[in-house]
């Protein structure tokens, strides 16, 4: 029997998908929304925070008490000035003295953690946290595919790019969203995409991708999540699983967030979905302390997404 070329590729092809691991084999594309500061960034240029002052916010956000009589339970720093209505230059102040100015009702903690976190950063190689690129690696080692989306509402977007550019050796592609719209710059060339499959297709394809996402609908909304940063999360088994880290996730509330779940059904038509559905499945609230002290955080609960998918046994 004659061999053609056409034989032999296929013959090929099943060779090699014979060898792949288990967790490869029919496995969705992860699509990866990163939000950076707070995320895997600790620094904030566009509200003027700098690492010190992120660090007292990120103990803020942690460190439960009652800060005044008749509150009816203990809640978090961060929490109580959002309850109280700080205006919000007022409340950066609080959150960056917030280490010096309580640490002693906590008998010095405050300030060891600080310590602790500050030299975390410091054996980094790169201001973006370390695992981030573990999480990257080890999804290089299993073999499962995935896409890295960058998402911002910041200005620290050509920061990152620059960053991760130079330690992947790769080139990330820039977007950003304005007026519902998703304008793409690429080789000097501006395309712009206002359909939202056509956004959810664009942002589904790209190797890597840095979006600037819109800030003043969000906060002009009280930041609603249905203003928030646009997610086209899935149901079921498919092509993509994307998933959403973001450390301003809010739990427990019907109304605020950050991120905007737009959902399709299988006939094209939007189906209504909440932030809530998603929470620990597609949607993580990021930590950012363990996610500077934990170089394996990302791969947990990435994992734990594969697992809950039933793309892991």
């Amino acid at each position: 029997m004659l061999i053609n070329n056409n034989m032999l590729f296929r013959i090929a092809t099943l060779l090699l998908s014979s060898c792949l691991p288990l967790s490869v084999q029919g496995a969705p594309t992860l699509i990866l929304n990163f939000d950076l500061n707070g995320t895997i960034l600790a620094e904030d240029s566009a509200a003027g925070k700098n690492r010190d002052c992120y660090l007292s916010e990120i103990l803020a956000r942690r460190t439960k008490s009652r800060w005044e009589g008749g509150l009816p339970k203990e809640i978090t720093y961060f929490e109580y000035l959002e309850e109280k209505g700080v205006p919000w230059k007022t409340k950066d102040e609080m959150l960056c003295r917030f280490s010096n100015d309580y640490d002693h009702y906590f008998n010095g903690t405050l300030k060891k953690q600080e310590k602790e976190l500050s030299d975390a950063l410091d054996r980094m190689d790169t201001k973006i946290f370390e695992s981030f690129f573990r999480l990257l690696a080890h999804l290089d080692s299993e073999g499962l595919r995935y896409r890295v989306v960058l998402r911002s509402f910041g200005t620290d977007v050509t920061k990152a790019i620059e960053i991760l550019e130079n330690k992947l050796n790769i080139r990330i592609v820039r977007g950003e969203f304005n007026n519902g719209a998703l304008s793409i710059f690429d080789d000097n060339k501006e395309e712009q995409y206002k359909n939202l499959q056509e956004i959810e297709e664009v942002i589904n394809q790209a190797d890597f991708l840095a979006i600037t996402d819109e800030y003043e609908p969000w906060s002009k909304s009280g930041k609603k999540w249905t203003h928030g940063k646009k997610f086209f999360p899935s149901k079921g088994k498919g092509a993509y699983l994307p998933l959403f880290f973001d450390d301003n996730v809010v739990l427990n509330h019907p109304d605020k967030g950050i991120v905007h779940p737009i959902l399709f059904s299988s006939s094209g038509s939007l189906s209504l979905t909440t932030p809530a559905e998603l929470i620990h499945n597609q949607l993580f609230q990021i930590d950012t302390s363990e996610a500077i002290l934990d170089p394996n955080y990302f791969i947990s609960l990435t994992e734990k997404a594969l697992a809950i998918h039933s793309v892991r046994p």
